[in-house]
């Protein structure tokens, strides 16, 4: 009877048990679920493989265990990103195009995962196009229970702009099943403008790219089996070449509960965004070069409102196909607002978002996704859609 619904407590629990019932047949089933519930899949395996040891004959074990096989055999990952920012053709209008290959592999079988990126990304506006070249190197390692890292590092190669690095760490720590904390840092790539993706010349002076320096926390709180409550909040520095420094900070929140419908799951929830950056850097040269970010917009090409909010209502769903397929999807619809130099954020407007994706086991050893996205970020960063 050590399954008490907690994955590490019931660990715990059997960890003190006699040794005369680690053997047992539902030892091993609480053991190989609670790993698997705290993503330890090696550890999970070694359950599995012995509770079909002494009860051969219990298909649904026979089954998780040919899953987490799956999810343990090194992965080459082969596709492609596209995406279609609006705004004005020769500022913030932005395609982008990535094509990423990843190699996944847990070493020596263990619980921890290694990941080997490279990929080519284009950004492109009406006055040009730029090439950002990337190898990375990522991380995911619990340690114990209650501990886990996780870690990825990115080498950048660009036409123009000098080469650099970002890249993100974060530790976890469950001191009870129901609280995860989490602490960490980053240093990453403003997805605004083919400026602030890649950098660009204008009249032989040449701007961005940005980076933003974040250190993170945050934590999770599941009241119940099916409740979850979360929040994260950042603090940062933005820099680009021949940008001014900005600093930001941002809250990220959120609550939901998770609803089992006959084989799929939805969850149904509420979300929570708001940053604040203390210079307004969204606009662009020459036009805005005499601009001090407070009155007026500064040289920056990204988006950095004084202050911005949006609040939205959401529901997600993992909807299986029998043995081969599932299928993903969720929306999320609400009201934003931003503040910035141009505008005193008097009016909210609508917000929406959406998103729908398939995974195909197409044999064995090979499995096709493929995810289309939407954002309605009409008062983002003068954007249209």
């Amino acid at each position: 009877d050590g399954w008490t619904g907690q994955a590490r407590a019931s660990l715990s629990r059997l960890e003190r048990a006699s040794t005369s019932g680690l053997d047992t047949p539902d030892a091993y089933q609480v053991r190989a679920e609670a790993y698997a519930q705290i993503g330890r899949p090696a550890s999970a395996r070694k359950a599995y493989r012995g509770l079909l040891g002494v009860r051969p004959t219990d298909e649904r074990a026979r089954r998780a265990l040919r899953q987490i096989d799956r999810t343990l055999r090194p992965t080459i990952e082969i596709g492609g990103d596209a995406s279609v920012q609006s705004g004005d053709p020769t500022r913030n209008k932005v395609t982008s195009a990535v094509v990423p290959v990843r190699v996944r592999v847990h070493p020596a079988g263990g619980d921890a995962a290694l990941t080997v990126s490279a990929s080519m990304a284009s950004f492109e506006n009406a006055r040009g196009t730029s090439q950002d070249r990337m190898v990375g190197l990522g991380v995911d390692a619990p340690l114990g229970n209650r501990w886990r890292v996780l870690g990825d590092a990115t080498r950048h190669e660009f036409d123009r702009a000098q080469p650099t690095v970002t890249g993100r760490g974060e530790v976890l720590f469950a001191p009870h099943d129901r609280v995860e904390l989490r602490l960490g840092g980053a240093r990453e790539q403003l997805f605004s403008s083919r400026m602030s993706l890649a950098g660009e010349d204008r009249d032989g002076v040449f701007y961005g790219p940005s980076f933003s320096s974040e250190i993170l926390a945050g934590a999770t709180l599941h009241p119940t089996r099916r409740w979850d409550i979360w929040t994260r909040t950042m603090l940062g520095r933005t820099r680009g070449d021949h940008l001014a420094d900005n600093t930001h900070h941002k809250v990220f929140a959120g609550a939901g509960r998770a609803l089992s419908v006959g084989a799929s799951t939805v969850r149904v929830g509420y979300a929570l965004a708001w940053m604040a950056y203390r210079l307004d850097l969204g606009g662009f040269p020459p036009a805005d070069l005499a601009g001090n970010g407070v009155s007026s917009r500064g040289v920056g090409g990204y988006f950095s409102p004084f202050a911005f909010w949006n609040h939205a209502a959401r529901v997600d769903a993992t909807v299986p196909l029998g043995d081969v397929a599932t299928l993903v999807g969720g929306a999320g619809l609400g009201r934003q607002s931003v503040r910035d130099a141009l505008t005193q954020g008097t009016d909210a407007r609508p917000s929406s978002d959406a998103y729908l994706g398939v995974r195909v086991l197409a044999g064995p050893r090979v499995s096709l996704s493929g995810q289309v996205d939407h954002q309605n970020v009409a008062s983002a960063f003068d954007r249209t859609t």
